[in-house]
């Protein structure tokens, strides 16, 4: 039962949290004026790009979508990286209410944190029937120190729906009502629009934890005629219907890799994290910020292996597979317990020991080989970790729960605090004033008999410069041989 809070704090708390939160990360990094924008001159801008593509496409300023206008001749060139369908629409509305590009970037940025945040808060409010509870979870997967290390790589922050996928996963196998189901494989389908990456990894260890659900609710499942053929079926349809959600999104991915190659596994092989990759913290943690200075002494690429959680996720961790041993403790924690050991399951499969990985063999599956940064599918496990602490402690308090919960979420603050400073950014109306330069001298181009541009400026970081020119292409509608992508 929960500890009835007043109807006053159970409103202004989750709003409470979520700010402090958004201090110690993405307001911080912003700055409250707005002035600078999280990431670099490079993955960040590019994903800018992606995002006004999608709006100049449907207020009708483009008319092929997949066809950007970037490395032109080539078509399409959207199909080099992740597309951000599905959270375009969150970018639009700021676009519609007039703010320009890069402040819909940064307010778009900001809402995917939110949404975020309180998509988590409403699973576990659920799952533990506690507020308090629920926005220590919540806030782990919003802002946990290792979001960091993402500021980057924007594309992996539209998330909110894998909390509510996990959530109508776990239902499915209370009850078995269809619709669960329904809402289960739509929300995936929703986060491959949202971004290919975790549409993937969310794939991936979505089917490890329904197999286990599935092993562990054996009997029932039986009881309820799981297995029957007229449930198979019905579980049949929706799949099918899955594949048509995936097709619109999935044929442009497929024909450019029909025509190129698939990602080379030596390349891949050296982001695999490694053991020490996840007690690796940012250099922005306040209170691990030693942890940041042990680096990855290995050969891997150490800026994505910062996959440092904080500690209290990991003591839940520890305490949960101790209480285990405890008769009875797992058959009425089948939740924590299938979150728990598909957690251990994936974190092995996506793990290097020396120059030995389960990785390679999970490398052949379709899909698995475009993925070329492994770490990223920490951005998945982080939910793990934001509910493992959260199950446990509802599980074993059963008296006094306000205060023991309040304690667990300020302890988790204080394990997330950091220095938004040191996080990378960079000024807003900079970027600005070297794209609308370039565009200054374009609109002095006679462009009669011209199709497109190639701006190849003698000095500068070469993938700047790329994207400088793409950006300028953006303002004027003109397709430009410039180009940047994950893959270029």
């Amino acid at each position: 039962m929960e500890d009835k809070l007043p109807k006053p704090i159970e409103w202004l708390l989750p709003i409470l949290t979520c700010f402090i939160g958004l201090h110690f990360t993405i307001l911080g990094v912003c700055h409250y004026n707005l002035s600078m924008i999280p990431g670099d001159l490079g993955d960040t801008r590019f994903n800018m790009y992606i995002l006004e593509h999608g709006y100049q496409f449907i207020t009708r300023q483009v008319h092929y979508f997949w066809g950007a206008p970037f490395f032109y001749p080539f078509s399409p060139a959207l199909a080099l990286s992740d597309n951000l369908v599905g959270s375009m629409p969150v970018y639009a509305i700021f676009r519609i209410l007039s703010f320009d590009r890069e402040t819909s970037f940064q307010l778009w940025f900001i809402m995917l944190c939110i949404l975020n945040f309180f998509a988590t808060f409403y699973v576990l409010k659920k799952l533990t029937n506690h507020t308090i509870l629920a926005l220590a979870g919540a806030y782990v997967f919003a802002f946990s120190i290792f979001h960091f290390s993402q500021f980057n790589h924007a594309q992996t922050f539209p998330r909110f729906i894998i909390p509510l996928v996990i959530y109508w996963m776990i239902r499915y196998f209370e009850n078995y009502k269809l619709k669960y189901f329904w809402m289960m494989i739509t929300g995936i389908a929703y986060q491959f629009y949202c971004g290919m990456y975790l549409g993937i990894y969310l794939s991936l260890t979505g089917f490890i934890l329904f197999l286990i659900l599935l092993s562990l609710n054996y009997r029932d499942a039986q009881r309820k005629c799981f297995f029957s053929g007229s449930n198979l079926y019905d579980i049949a349809f929706p799949l099918s219907v899955f594949i048509l959600m995936l097709m619109p999104i999935s044929i442009p991915y497929l024909r450019f890799y029909s025509i190129t190659s698939y990602r080379n596994y030596n390349d891949t092989f050296a982001t695999i994290p490694i053991p020490s990759s996840y007690f690796f913290s940012h250099i922005a943690s306040i209170p691990w910020y030693k942890l940041s200075l042990i680096g990855i002494r290995d050969n891997c690429p150490w800026w994505d292996q910062t996959l440092f959680v904080g500690i209290i996720p990991w003591l839940a961790i520890i305490a949960s597979i101790v209480f285990f041993f405890k008769k009875g403790f797992i058959a009425s924690n089948i939740a924590l317990f299938s979150i728990l050991i598909t957690l251990l399951i994936c974190i092995l499969l996506t793990t290097r020991f020396g120059n030995f990985t389960l990785f390679k063999w999970l490398f052949k599956l379709p899909g698995i080989s475009s993925m070329g940064t492994v770490p990223r599918i920490m951005n998945m496990f982080v939910l793990f970790f934001a509910i493992i602490p959260c199950l446990f402690m509802n599980s074993i308090i059963k008296k006094r729960r306000t205060l023991w919960f309040s304690i667990l979420l300020l302890a988790i603050i204080i394990d997330n605090s950091s220095q938004p400073s040191l996080a990378f950014s960079f000024n807003k109306q900079k970027a600005q004033a070297r794209v609308n330069a370039i565009v200054e001298k374009l609109h002095k181009v006679d462009w009669k008999g011209k199709q497109a541009f190639a701006y190849m400026p003698d000095s500068g970081n070469e993938s700047e410069i790329q994207i400088d020119g793409m950006m300028a292409s953006q303002l004027i509608h003109k397709p430009c041989v410039n180009g940047y992508s994950a893959t270029s």
